[in-house]
């Protein structure tokens, strides 16, 4: 019996301990964040979230003025966060330098407010830890290009959906994605990407862009996906889009394309270039069969293509001509992969 007793006075001893230390753990838990996030009395209108990650995300989206939000971060003992949220902000309008004092974020996302300029400088903060700004759909005219090449980690840019007129020459050695598509350009410097080696992923679309110069993208030996859809693109001119990259994707659907020089798309092999919804009447050989012998996809529905002697080269050619989409149409309702051989290489 006290062999007994003693036995359970043991694991009576032992659970205490576990509970105790479970308890200990708790509270370790809990210190950990509160250490994280700030009082909330602190932080107000701000909102503090923390996860078990230990990533912690501040949402400013309630501030009311830009001297709300510097009087905030003047005083936030908490130096740094995961990200800075402030969507459907209609209050802020210049992101001033010091607005957010020293406090640092790996990611910075200002959408779909009236933020009309960032300065140069109100985001030095974060030059060394940002890796992702997103300033999309706001009424931006003016923003801190000449600030990029100080952020050492950063790889996205997103400014889609702003007021920007212009793309100035961007330097950045990490910056692997850009969007600056639904912005009123008009025209791209061919040097515009040199000094961004790291990019992949570009996406342009949905703005006044009516031209390429030649060598624009040729000395972007990573990009594996181009978006030029949706602009006031016309002709594309020989060496205007050069890829390098095996299996790259290049969009160029729904713009008033009529002329593709030869060599206009260069360098891509395996690769897909979608050209549906232009103005395209012919498909010049030489244009087209450097192209499809590299194994490229070709989507060019929704094109008046006049499907005469031109196409006879490719209808001629199944090996070539399984690289076009096959729905692609002649302006007559007639299938491109449809058409009679025999009688093209009679009449041609």
């Amino acid at each position: 019996m006290g062999l007994y007793k003693g036995a359970v006075c043991m694991l009576l001893v032992v659970f205490l301990c576990a509970e105790s230390h479970g308890d200990d753990k708790a509270a370790q838990d809990n210190n950990r964040v509160d250490l994280i996030c700030p009082n909330s009395e602190d932080i107000s209108p701000c909102v503090c979230f923390s996860f078990p990650d230990k990533t912690t995300h501040l949402d400013c989206s309630a501030v009311r003025s830009e001297a709300q939000l510097a009087e905030l971060f003047s005083s936030l003992a908490v130096p740094a966060f995961t990200s800075l949220t402030i969507e459907y902000n209609t209050d802020i309008k210049v992101l001033r330098v010091g607005d957010l004092g020293n406090v640092t974020f790996q990611e910075i996302y200002v959408h779909g407010g009236a933020l009309e300029e960032v300065e140069s400088g109100s985001l030095s903060a974060s030059y060394s830890i940002a890796h992702s700004l997103d300033f999309s759909s706001n009424s931006l005219t003016s923003f801190c290009f000449e600030d990029i090449k100080q952020f050492t980690s950063l790889l996205d840019l997103n400014l889609s959906d702003n007021k920007l007129y212009e793309l100035p020459q961007i330097s950045s050695q990490t910056l692997t994605s850009l969007s600056i598509g639904k912005n009123p350009l008009t025209s791209l410097s061919p040097s515009v990407f040199s000094d961004t080696p790291s990019l992949r992923a570009i996406s342009i679309f949905g703005t006044e862009l009516n031209n390429l110069f030649a060598g624009t993208f040729s000395t972007l030996a990573n990009l594996t996906w181009l978006n030029l859809s949706e602009n006031e693109l016309t002709h594309i001119h020989t060496d205007a889009i050069h890829i390098k990259v095996f299996g790259a994707s290049i969009h160029l659907d729904y713009n008033s394309i009529k002329y593709v020089l030869p060599g206009g798309i260069s360098g891509l092999r395996g690769g897909f270039v979608y050209l549906y919804t232009n103005n395209i009447v012919e498909l010049e050989e030489d244009v087209w069969r450097p192209l499809l012998e590299e194994g490229n996809t070709l989507d060019l529905k929704a094109n008046p293509l006049a499907c005469g002697c031109d196409v006879a080269w490719l209808v001629k050619n199944a090996t070539l001509l399984q690289f076009v989409d096959s729905k692609t149409s002649c302006s007559s309702g007639d299938l491109l992969v449809d058409l009679d051989a025999e009688y093209l290489d009679l009449v041609c």
